[in-house]
């Protein structure tokens, strides 16, 4: 997935059209509370780290985790 981003550069308008979009569903499915915050800033966070590949696909290792996690 990553690979498929990089290279692309950065598309500041675009995330951060994805991240409302996100918690507008999330409040339409009614996720609440620290669950909601939990998600959202899971979400962001992961979002953000696609920008550190932005300039080359080169950036990306080979052994880069399928999944985010912190």
């Amino acid at each position: 997935m990553r690979r498929l981003h990089a290279g692309n550069g950065s598309a500041k308008e675009l995330n951060e059209a994805c991240l409302r979009l996100f918690d507008q569903a999330l409040d339409e499915v009614g996720i609440e509370g620290a669950t909601r915050v939990r998600m959202s800033t899971y979400f962001r966070e992961a979002a953000a780290s696609f920008d550190a590949h932005a300039d080359s696909k080169d950036l990306v290792p080979e052994d880069v985790p399928s999944n985010y996690a912190r």
